[in-house]
């Protein structure tokens, strides 16, 4: 499980946003799916939630790189060298950049080996699980490409109401930066 807040990682995390019900319950669904469920207050994305609704962090591991969530755009190619000009506006030494680069380019390499914890029927099963929980009221994903601090990072959000029968298709046609939410 991840504990303490991440520091200047450039990552996809999943969040999920869930209107009422209770943590518990809402954190053993989580956990029944090899995933998590730790609490964050993103500023941005607070300012697009209705009342009563939460922010829980879902990644089981270092992140959520290669989700099949945000097909259309978070996973269009994105060669890790334009990052480095952000990395150096942010003050970041050439040691340090060759030392995330390397990282991030083996990293690249690797084998997804999450896919079992990073799949539409996973998602959809844990949707409809955690909607299906008594007191919940609504329940989304959203993907954002972090660059610092998960409740500090400044983004535009924009969000996407739809109804049980719309949400598989809708979530194979997610975007980044976009909440994804089923209402009752």
């Amino acid at each position: 499980a991840l504990s303490g807040k991440r520091k200047s990682i450039m990552c996809h995390f999943i969040t999920m946003v869930v209107g009422g019900g209770d943590s518990a319950l809402i954190a053993k669904v989580m956990r029944d799916n090899g995933r998590n469920s730790r609490t964050i207050n993103n500023a941005s994305l607070a300012e697009i939630l209705k009342p009563g609704e939460r922010q829980m962090l879902t990644t089981s591991a270092e992140c959520d790189c290669g989700t099949v969530l945000a097909t259309t755009e978070a996973k269009a190619p994105r060669p890790i060298e334009s990052e480095i000009p952000k990395l150096r506006a942010k003050g970041w030494s050439q040691s340090k950049i060759d030392r995330w680069f390397e990282s991030k380019s083996t990293a690249n390499a690797r084998p997804d080996s999450r896919q079992p914890l990073d799949s539409f029927e996973l998602w959809e099963k844990i949707l409809e699980r955690v909607i299906g929980l008594p007191g919940v009221s609504s329940a989304g994903l959203f993907v954002h490409f972090y660059s610092g601090d998960q409740d500090h990072e400044v983004f535009i959000p924009t969000r996407l109401n739809v109804n049980r029968a719309q949400f598989s298709q809708r979530m194979r046609e997610c975007i980044q930066d976009r909440l994804l939410i089923i209402t009752a």
